[in-house]
């Protein structure tokens, strides 16, 4: 498998909302995230190759304004056999500056750096 990664993901778990206009609110949560994307866990599937906003708590210990809303595509998604879930790869687009100066802070706080 090809690694398409450009940034370093770091593990979270980071409660959301995926939300699109003609699709059901999914709920799931964050297992990693970088300054481009994020994997997230769900119980049902979401569609790749299209955008959603997602909607993501953060807790109040990393003083980043929460809920931190992003629009995202889905990249790719796929069922864990083993357990059931989901999981899927957002890449963000046409983020704010104001909005990835919150994820470079958030980043920078779970790194230590």
């Amino acid at each position: 498998m090809i690694e398409n990664r450009r940034h370093k993901r770091v593990q979270v778990s980071f409660f959301l909302k995926i939300n699109r206009d003609d699709f059901e609110t999914v709920h799931g949560h964050i297992i990693d995230i970088s300054t481009s994307g994020c994997r997230v866990l769900s119980d049902r599937q979401v569609d790749a190759d299209f955008e959603y906003s997602l909607t993501i708590e953060i807790p109040a210990k990393y003083e980043i304004e929460s809920p931190l809303e992003l629009n995202a595509v889905c990249v790719w998604s796929r069922l864990l056999e083993d357990s059931g879930a989901f999981s899927c790869g957002f890449q963000m687009v046409d983020v704010p500056q104001e909005k990835q100066a919150m994820i470079d802070k958030l980043l920078a706080a779970l790194t230590g750096e």
